[in-house]
């Protein structure tokens, strides 16, 4: 069902699929909301074209689903937070079971056509959970430093968290990581949102 706002503030509704107005349906407007809303499986909102007349009610009278289909899938296929972000060769690992911090490596794979940035983390696992990089200092001494912008992910290709450069810090574990144990762990970027997925624990690599 679609609303069509005409010159001089009246509005009238149109069904999609019939074509009819609310007013040529037999039984009145109760009836035709009913009908339409049976008939209806979307709807569109408010349309408002200025100027348009009787003339302007036979154009959206003519319109069919299939038209509102290719406006909707090209809106969202222009939505850059459809982009399509993949992990790979995830797995976790802490220093042994006494251990009270541990981490996580990943490669983390942009499908899309939009840069997106991973821009924080969360986990059940542990007290804090936060983004670390190293950074060589001017003492010539690499240091491991919270990443407080986050790691960008270019469009088409990929950023990968290993041991020695970025990586995902546990902060005060709540328990021993075992060879096996799956981690729950939610990555938070800046157009694909949230993705929530579990590491394995991998003490071996």
């Amino acid at each position: 069902m679609i609303d069509v706002l005409r010159r001089g503030g009246n509005l009238r509704r149109v069904d999609w699929r019939t074509g009819r107005t609310a007013d040529s349906i037999s039984g009145g407007a109760g009836r035709a909301e009913r009908e339409m809303s049976r008939n209806s499986s979307i709807s569109v909102g408010q349309l408002r074209i200025p100027g348009l007349d009787n003339a302007g009610d036979e154009f959206f009278m003519k319109l069919r689903i299939p038209a509102l289909i290719l406006i909707l899938a090209a809106s969202l296929a222009a939505d850059p937070s459809l982009a399509e972000i993949r992990i790979e060769g995830a797995y976790a690992r802490s220093a042994g079971p006494s251990a009270r911090a541990g981490a996580a490596f990943m490669v983390i794979r942009n499908t899309g056509g939009t840069d997106d940035r991973l821009v924080s983390v969360s986990s059940d696992a542990s007290s804090r959970v936060e983004l670390h990089t190293h950074i060589m200092q001017d003492d010539g001494v690499m240091r491991m430093m919270k990443a407080e912008d986050g790691f960008t992910v270019p469009a088409g290709g990929s950023r990968p968290l290993g041991r020695g450069g970025d990586h995902v810090m546990f902060l005060g574990l709540k328990g021993a990581w075992m060879q096996g144990d799956l981690i729950p762990l939610t990555l938070v970027f800046e157009n694909a949102g949230e993705l929530a997925l579990e590491v394995a624990v991998d003490l071996v690599r």
